[in-house]
């Protein structure tokens, strides 16, 4: 699966999280570096999250008038927490115009990933039983 690039808008605007998404295994990977937004000069160093996709929700492509977004919701609060601008258990991924078409793609296969994940975790739990 491709990468999907993104940005965040941190700190009312103040600075921006840029990054990239991968689907690896079970698993989502963040990779991203956040910086301020003034003059770019003040970067943060290169953080990766890797979220099992067990922890994960839901994965949803959202198109609007002024962007798009990758929203990600987690199953518990602390899923996205070190992801820059997540606020109760969500973050959206500003997604360029030129990678909408990527986003919409990696939205849906992240969706049937984690929807197959669940399917995987309900039959171990039913043949356990």
């Amino acid at each position: 699966m491709e990468s999907l690039p993104f940005k965040i808008e941190v700190y009312d605007g103040l600075a921006e999280t840029e990054g990239m998404a991968r689907i690896d295994g079970d698993a989502l990977l963040l990779e991203f570096r956040t910086r301020d937004a003034i003059l770019g000069v003040v970067r943060s160093d290169l953080q990766e999250i890797v979220i099992p996709l067990s922890d994960l929700a839901s994965a949803e492509y959202k198109k609007g008038f002024f962007g798009a977004k990758l929203i990600l919701r987690g199953r518990k609060l602390k899923v996205l927490d070190p992801v820059p601008g997540s606020k109760a258990g969500e973050v959206g991924l500003g997604i360029a115009r030129k990678y909408r078409e990527t986003a919409e793609e990696f939205a849906l296969a992240l969706a049937i990933r984690i929807t197959e994940h669940g399917i995987r975790r309900l039959d171990e739990r039913l043949m356990g039983e």
